[in-house]
Order: structure tokens, then sequence, then C-alpha cells
């Protein structure tokens, strides 16, 4: 959020996106547009609204935004072992490249 106010909402490389059901938010993306990728962060759906391709459109809507406003033809993310099995439903394909996870502490 600092950083968002910072560089002034609507002028930010990034965006967050909400999705509702039934008027209750319930669904969350960050898609961060840079270097020809759309990256795709923070992806959440609340446990109830799970199973209803929610976590699916929160996902394609910005993408499709992407490539259609701004052009990109790429997006990177990276996933639990909970959300792959949407992002392969909705196009995207595992790679050969694996980063692995880790915690860095400023000691």
């Amino acid at each position: 959020m600092d950083a968002t106010f910072k560089i002034g909402i609507g002028k930010t490389p990034w965006r967050i996106f909400v999705g509702y059901l039934n008027s209750e938010p319930v669904a969350t993306n960050m898609l961060f547009n840079g270097g020809g990728v759309a990256s795709v962060y923070a992806v959440a759906t609340i446990p109830s609204a799970r199973g209803k391709g929610i976590g699916a459109a929160i996902t394609l809507k910005p993408l499709l935004e992407a490539r259609d406003n701004d052009g990109y033809n790429y997006a990177v993310l990276f996933s639990t072992e909970m959300g792959a099995p949407v992002y392969e439903r909705i196009g995207f394909r595992m790679t050969d490249v694996r980063i692995n996870r880790y915690l860095w502490r400023n000691q």
C-alpha cells in the first residue's frame, strides 16, 4: 500500500483486482505488467467460494485486459499445488524451470 500511495493510485505498473460473488468480495489478484510480461500475484479465493470458477476468472480477466489494452502476449505466475490445476485449465503450462521458495530475514 505504501508503494501504491507513493507512486500514486492509477500510476503504478500493477493493478489490484477484487472478485465478488453475490455482492461480497471473495477473491483477489494483483497483476504487474512490465518488461513485456504480465505477472500474476496474490491470487486468492475464500474457502466458501472455491470450486465456482472465481479463481480462474479473477486470473483470466486481468490477463485478457493486459493483452487487449496493453499488447501483452506473455504471462507468468508462481502457483501453489492447489492453484496449479486452475491455471492449467485457463492455458498456463508448467515449465522445466523450477524455483523454490525461500525466506530471507535481515539478521
